[in-house]
């Protein structure tokens, strides 16, 4: 798969990822995909590294890529991810350092949004701000069971 994408592909694929479905597509293709970047990487590469600042919002478009997520006392969770995963948003909406290191398993083809970006649609745009406020409550919630 190439790299280059074109927005009715972008505004597509984003219409299905968790977090942008809740979106009108018209707000997909005026707002979001317009201002998607694209980014590859290899097997083995590092996307996320733990402890890093959160500069960017992910979102896997091809490929599969490893979790390792630390859960205390040394121990680590491993998980596999693909497309249609978001990846970075918890350090993007809490400031805080990434929680876990994500290295592509495959060659990997990511939709981005910087930082900046990501916080000027947050701002401007309050069906973003729900859609991104619903998704994190869901990853926050208690899991029952």
């Amino acid at each position: 798969m190439s790299s280059n994408l074109s927005l009715p592909q972008i505004i597509a694929f984003l219409s299905t990822v968790e977090g942008f479905c809740e979106l009108p597509e018209q707000d997909l293709a005026t707002l979001i995909a317009p201002l998607i970047g694209i980014e590859t990487f290899e097997r083995g590469q590092h996307i996320i590294q733990f402890g890093s600042v959160g500069t960017t919002l992910f979102v896997l478009y091809e490929g599969k890529a490893r979790v390792d997520l630390p859960v205390g006392e040394g121990k680590m969770l491993h998980f596999s991810c693909d497309s249609g995963t978001l990846l970075g948003e918890m350090s993007l909406v809490s400031n805080k350092p990434r929680g876990a290191d994500i290295v592509a398993e495959t060659h990997v083809v990511v939709l981005t949004l910087d930082i900046e970006t990501f916080q000027m649609l947050m701002s401007n745009d309050w069906r973003v701000t729900k859609a991104f406020a619903s998704l994190i409550g869901r990853r926050l919630a208690p899991k029952e069971g």
